[in-house]
C-alpha cells in the first residue's frame, strides 16, 4: 500500500449532496438544501397547532416547532451515524452521510459487503433510534417543565417512528436491506435478494397509500395534508424499489463476466513525463488509455487523449503530462485478482458497475496481482455490453488488450448502479 499523496483529487463534485457540514472520521457529512423544506413545513404546520392547544406558549410555540425540526435532524444523523460506524467496524468504506428532503442516507461501497455485514449495517440505524426512544421514555416521568417535556416527547416519538418505519421489509428502507441480506445468505445470490426486497418495497409503497385512502373510501373525512404526505412517501418508496429491481436485472447480465474482456489496455506514464512523451507512448501503443502514475507507481488518473492529439506538438514538448490529467475519484482502482488466501471469486463486471456507483465516476482501473493496472473500463463499454443480445455461451477468456473503447473522461456514468448502497429513510 502506497502512502504517496495523489497528484489529483476526486473528479466528482459534492455540490449535488448539499452543504458540507464537516467530516467525521474522514467521512463527509452533508445537509441537503431541501432539508429546509422539511424544517419550514414543521414550523408552519406544528407551530399553529401548538399555539392553539397550548395558549400559554404564545409565540414560543413556533420556537418549539423549530426545536422539533432540530430533533428530527439530530435523530436522522444519529440513524445515519449508526450505519456509518457499523460499516466502518465491518471494514466497509463509507463515502458520505447526508440528511436530505427524504430524511437521509448513508452511502458506502456495496462491493465490500457480505450478507452478514449488510444485515448488521442495515439493522444499526433502526436499533439506534429504538434505543434513543427507550431512553426518552425512561426519562419522561422525571421531566416536568413544559418545553423540555415537549421536546423530550418529540424525540421519543420521532425516534420510535424512524425505527418502526425503517424496519418495514422492503427496499429502499433498512428493512428491505435486511430482507435482501437474508435471501442473499440463503440463495447465495445478492441479485435475487435485491429482486425479492425490491418487490416487497413496491407492495409496501402501495400499502402506505392504501392505508391513508381506506378511511376516505369508507366515508371518512379526508386529511389532505396526510394524503399528500403519504402519497409522497409512497412515491419515494415505489421509485426506490423500482430502481432496485432494475439494477438487479442489469446485475444479472453483468455477473460472471470478466471485466478484462471489455477493458481498454492501459499505457503507463510516470508523473514527471512531459505531454509530448505521453503522446508518443500513446501513439506507439496504437490503442489504449494513458494512466498517470505517481512517484510510488500508484495510478492517480488518466490523461485526456483527445486533448493530447489535438494540441500543438511543439507546445507538448515542454508541457507536463499533468496538464492533461483527468481527475479520477478515490477508490477508482479495482483489484481483479484477489489473493489465494481470500477464498473469494474474482470480481466480475457487476463489481465494476458497483464501484462506479460507489465512486460516482465513469472509469474503473483494473489492477492485477502484480500491482500493475492492465486496463480501464468505461461506463460506455458496460452500456454497450448491456445493449448486445444476451450470449448463450460463457464469456471468452480474459483479455488485457481488448479493442479500445471511448476515450475516458470525468463525466458521470449513465448506468443504474448498486455500487453505492444507500440506507435511506423518509423523515417521519
Amino acid at each position: 500500500m502506497s502512502t504517496a499523496t495523489p497528484l489529483a483529487g476526486p473528479a466528482t463534485s459534492a455540490v449535488g449532496h448539499g452543504i458540507l457540514l464537516g467530516r467525521v472520521g474522514g467521512i463527509p457529512v452533508y445537509l441537503g438544501r431541501a432539508w429546509l423544506v422539511i424544517a419550514a413545513g414543521l414550523v408552519v404546520i406544528v407551530g399553529p397547532n401548538l399555539a392553539r392547544n397550548m395558549p400559554s406558549l404564545g409565540a414560543t410555540a413556533y420556537l418549539v416547532a423549530a426545536g422539533y425540526a432540530v430533533v428530527l435532524l439530530i435523530s436522522v444523523f444519529l440513524h445515519e451515524g449508526a450505519h456509518a460506524v457499523t460499516a466502518g467496524r465491518c471494514g466497509v468504506r463509507v463515502t458520505r452521510v447526508v440528511a436530505d428532503l427524504w430524511g437521509g442516507h448513508t452511502a458506502f461501497e456495496a462491493a465490500a459487503t457480505t450478507p452478514g455485514r449488510s444485515w448488521l449495517i442495515s439493522a444499526a440505524g433502526p436499533l439506534a433510534n429504538a434505543a434513543v426512544a427507550g431512553i426518552c421514555w425512561w426519562m419522561g416521568p422525571d421531566v416536568d417543565a413544559l418545553i423540555p417535556s415537549l421536546l423530550l416527547g418529540a424525540t421519543m416519538v420521532t425516534n420510535a417512528l424512524l425505527a418502526a418505519f425503517n424496519l418495514l421489509p422492503g427496499l429502499p428502507l433498512d428493512g428491505g436491506f435486511l430482507v435482501e441480506a437474508v435471501v442473499w445468505r440463503v440463495c447465495g445470490n445478492r441479485t435475487t435478494g435485491t429482486l425479492v426486497a425490491g418487490w416487497c418495497g413496491r407492495l409496501i409503497a402501495v400499502g402506505v397509500v392504501a392505508w391513508e385512502l381506506l378511511p376516505v373510501l369508507r366515508g371518512g373525512t379526508p386529511n389532505f395534508v396526510a394524503l399528500v404526505w403519504m402519497a409522497m412517501i409512497g412515491g419515494f418508496l415505489w421509485v426506490g424499489a423500482s430502481h432496485a429491481i432494475a439494477s438487479a436485472r442489469v446485475g444479472r447480465r453483468l455477473g460472471g463476466v470478466d471485466p478484462r474482456s471489455l477493458a481498454t489496455p492501459a499505457v503507463h506514464v510516470p508523473a514527471d513525463t512531459t505531454a509530448g512523451q505521453a503522446r508518443d507512448r500513446l501513439a506507439a501503443a496504437a490503442a489504449g488509455v494513458v494512466v498517470l502514475d505517481d512517484q510510488a507507481g500508484c495510478p492517480v488518473g488518466l490523461l485526456d487523449a483527445a486533448a493530447l492529439e489535438g494540441a500543438d506538438p511543439h507546445a507538448l514538448a515542454g508541457a507536463p503530462a499533468t496538464a492533461f490529467l483527468l481527475r479520477q475519484p478515490l477508490g477508482w482502482v479495482l483489484d481483479v485478482e484477489p489473493p489465494p488466501s481470500a477464498h473469494t471469486s474474482p470480481p466480475d463486471l457487476e463489481a465494476v458497475r458497483a464501484l462506479m456507483g460507489a465512486t460516482r465516476g465513469s472509469n474503473i482501473a483494473l489492477r492485477e496481482r502484480t500491482g500493475r493496472v492492465v486496463g480501464v473500463v468505461h461506463a460506455d463499454q458496460i452500456a454497450a455490453h448491456l445493449n448486445r443480445p444476451p450470449r448463450t455461451s460463457p464469456s471468452g477468456p480474459p483479455a488485457t488488450a481488448a479493442a479500445a473503447g471511448p476515450v475516458p473522461g470525468a463525466g458521470a456514468h449513465p448506468l443504474p448502479s448498486p455500487g453505492e448502497t444507500a440506507r435511506r429513510r423518509p423523515a417521519s
